[in-house]
């Protein structure tokens, strides 16, 4: 699935491609649930440290570590925006 958006993203170089293949990395990389990937902003993004700041189940704010790679992919998309 993941080669699927890859290739649309390479393919299209549109927004909407972009933002399924960033949705679906990102999912995958920490494993927050839907609603906390649509409540996430840049600003929950802490690229020194290398965490995601998301409010989960209950209100509860919680950091969850991203890897080099997503921290990458993220850095990426960023410039493209």
């Amino acid at each position: 699935m993941l080669n699927f958006y890859r290739r649309i993203k390479q393919r299209e170089k549109s927004y909407v491609a972009y933002r399924d293949y960033m949705i679906i990395v990102t999912i995958l990389g920490t494993g927050i649930r839907r609603g906390e990937i649509i409540n996430l902003q840049w600003s929950d993004v802490d690229f020194i440290n290398k965490s995601i700041s998301v409010f989960g189940k209950g209100r509860r704010k919680e950091t969850i570590p991203i890897t080099d790679k997503l921290a990458k992919e993220l850095g990426g998309i960023s410039n493209f925006l």
